[in-house]
């Protein structure tokens, strides 16, 4: 089940919202730091099935792949159960891509 913010800061303790406002009001920079370290443990973490099959993964094997991809500022994760799915999914990037190569008309 997912929460959102607004009901998240409803159950926290009166003091620690104080000890946040205080902070927001420095410019959240404790805040900001929690934000970010949360969001690297998230990245860290595999997705829970393969991108390409939708078979589960189980997050110990050593068969899983994890492909980063995309630009800096806009990353996105793919988790895969083994390298013949991974190997896939590269074969149809690369094929859209060149059919969107091939489908654009030039700019007169």
């Amino acid at each position: 089940m997912q929460k959102r913010l607004k009901d998240i800061i409803h159950t926290i303790d009166y003091y620690e919202l104080l000890k946040i406002k205080k902070d927001l009001d420095h410019g959240g920079i404790h805040l900001t730091k929690f934000i970010e370290n949360e969001i690297k443990e998230r990245q860290k973490q595999h997705h829970t099935y393969c991108t390409t099959c939708d078979t589960d993964i189980d997050p110990h094997s050593s068969t899983t792949q994890t492909l980063i991809f995309g630009s800096e500022d806009f990353k996105k994760k793919a988790t895969f159960c083994g390298k013949d799915c991974l190997q896939y999914f590269l074969k149809n990037i690369e094929e859209k891509k060149n059919n969107m190569a091939t489908h654009t008309t030039p700019i007169e």
